[in-house]
């Protein structure tokens, strides 16, 4: 919930002209078409893209409906930003994730 809103607010706002979701969570499907119903409010245009974890050797590439692009990334890449921070805990025990020191160099 907390990265839909984040993402709606920064393309409402014009932070960022380009999303890109990199999740498995079948839920952020509903993201492209609420923006698209405030497209309205946007002077420029944005563009909306995920990127999913895909087998080596995948004939056929996987797409995410109501994305404008989706890349396709290998598993390790995808494990490198996986974020498993558990949201749940009370605040005073919470700690921000941090970005991987080695996320550079995986290419």
């Amino acid at each position: 919930m907390v990265l839909a809103l984040d993402v709606v607010e920064f393309i409402l706002t014009e932070i960022c002209d380009v999303a890109i979701f990199v999740s498995l969570d079948r839920d952020l499907t509903a993201i492209p078409q609420a923006l698209r119903n405030l497209r309205r409010f946007r002077r420029r245009p944005f563009r909306l893209e995920a990127a999913v974890p895909v087998p080596s050797g995948l004939s056929k590439p996987k797409t995410l409906a109501g994305f404008d692009f989706t890349h396709q990334i290998r598993r390790e890449i995808f494990e490198l930003v996986r974020d498993d921070t558990n949201y749940t805990v009370d605040e005073d025990l919470w700690v921000p994730p941090e970005l991987p020191g080695e996320l550079h160099t995986a290419r």
